[in-house]
């Protein structure tokens, strides 16, 4: 995989992870229910996919700290995010093992959120771009294990893996090609975060809290008590 260092954002260990609220991003916003998806594409939009019921342990750890920050609300229903690459519907996404090229179909059977930024072609071009030279990098787990210890203590924690994405720092970088900043550095940047920043509503209701969900949230409880 390639080994090419991704620029970082400054952020300082110790600063609060909660997104300044005076960053609201222009764009628009298409739902797709499960079973549904677009019937045309645009290059450069974002991707944000929603499991609003039976969330894995992994998204469940998600969720947990997108409750950390947003509360119990539908914004925490978020797990993952990708970019759209060409009008067929190709996507760039970061899971495990790295950022792979796949296609939005594989998203058939969730409730998924397509961000219209507005932008320019030429900024659209260039987002893609963003992401298309990132296909092959591998995963940042090191960015996913920092964002666990953000929820626990709730402040930056980026333990940085330079040569690595997360989805969401993924989607990020390219849509730098839109905007100056976020309201947190690229890398700490969770889908929830995405929301929050071009202020878009989710219509459903909050995940259920399962047992585990109840676990999380007393841990992060019980730590924030601490630190």
């Amino acid at each position: 995989m390639p080994t090419r260092k991704m620029p970082t954002d400054s952020c300082l260990i110790g600063e609060p992870m909660k997104p300044s609220h005076d960053i609201h991003l222009p764009a628009t916003i298409s739902h797709y229910p499960k079973g549904q998806l677009p019937l045309t594409y645009t290059p450069g939009d974002i991707g944000l996919v929603s499991d609003p019921k039976t969330p894995d342990a992994l998204s469940s750890l998600i969720q947990a700290r997108e409750r950390a920050i947003y509360g119990h609300t539908s914004w925490a229903n978020l797990i993952h995010s990708f970019g759209i690459l060409d009008e067929e519907g190709n996507i760039a996404e970061a899971q495990q093992p790295g950022v792979q090229k796949n296609h939005i179909t594989d998203y058939l059977n969730q409730d998924v959120y397509i961000l219209h930024p507005k932008a320019t072609k030429s900024q659209r071009n260039l987002c893609v771009a963003r992401w298309a030279s990132c296909v092959g990098m591998e995963y940042d787990v090191l960015g996913f294990i920092g964002l666990g210890l953000q929820t626990l203590v709730g402040w930056h924690v980026l333990l940085d893996d330079s040569h690595g994405l997360i989805c969401s720092a993924l989607c990020c970088y390219g849509a730098l090609a839109y905007v100056e900043r976020f309201s947190l550095p690229y890398q700490a940047m969770t889908p929830a975060d995405i929301a929050h920043d071009f202020a878009f509503p989710i219509d459903e209701a909050p995940v259920p809290l399962n047992l585990f969900a109840r676990f999380l949230d007393g841990l992060v409880t019980v730590a924030k008590a601490i630190f």
